[in-house]
């Protein structure tokens, strides 16, 4: 599709079917009001470890993953609080998320909704119409510029599923990024998750769930 019949596209999107179309999406990646578990294959780097996933909608993420019966990692992530701890590079935090920001002044934008968004593609800001930036090749773009904690955010849905398929949340100075892309099954339901953090180095975690 050429950027002229892109944009073409875009205005021939009435306010009130663009109002429609953003309505639906919210329904379809609206959490579920109800906790789940789930096994879950994480690989990060060359390592490749599996686990469970316990997940209550709006409350708490809880992960636990081993590599042949050993605890690899393991995290607990509510509303205010955050648990982590990991057997390789034997790291581990436990604290508020607000106090995140003295680890690292990129951390500062990490929260529950943030993690909760990113790790089952729900959307990391409300959608809206002004936010809307484009559609093109069947993916619609909206875009949220940055306000007091200096952080772009974007998000890419499918046109016709509604599903999520790539959100981001970079500094305005592009040094700090966070990124999450996803894949669904036949069933629509979320298949697998990219999760890549952008600092100083690279970061890459790969989730498949059960």
């Amino acid at each position: 599709i050429s950027e002229s019949h892109t944009l073409m596209e875009s205005r021939e999107m009435t306010s009130a079917e663009l109002k429609r179309w953003i309505d639906t999406t919210l329904v379809i990646t609206r959490p579920l009001p109800y906790s789940i578990s789930s096994r879950v294959n994480v690989q990060l780097g060359s390592h490749g470890v599996s686990g469970e996933i316990r997940y209550v909608a709006g409350e708490k993420i809880w992960v636990n993953v081993s590599l042949l019966g050993i605890t690899f990692a393991r995290a607990l992530f509510t509303t205010d609080s955050l648990m982590y701890y990991e057997r390789l590079r034997k790291t581990s935090y436990e604290g508020r998320w607000e106090e995140l920001e003295r680890v690292h002044a990129g951390l500062g934008v990490v929260d529950f909704h943030m993690m909760e968004s990113m790790m089952f593609a729900r959307p990391i800001f409300s959608l809206s119409k002004g936010e809307f930036t484009s559609m093109e090749n069947g993916v619609m773009t909206f875009t949220q510029e940055a306000h007091r904690d200096g952080f772009n955010r974007v998000i890419e849905i499918d046109e016709f599923t509604h599903r999520i398929t790539a959100q981001s949340i970079t500094s305005s100075d592009d040094a700090i990024s966070y990124t999450g892309e996803y894949t669904y099954d036949e069933r629509g339901a979320l298949k697998e998750m990219l999760f890549t953090v952008r600092a100083a180095n690279y970061a890459i975690v790969r989730c498949s769930y059960g």
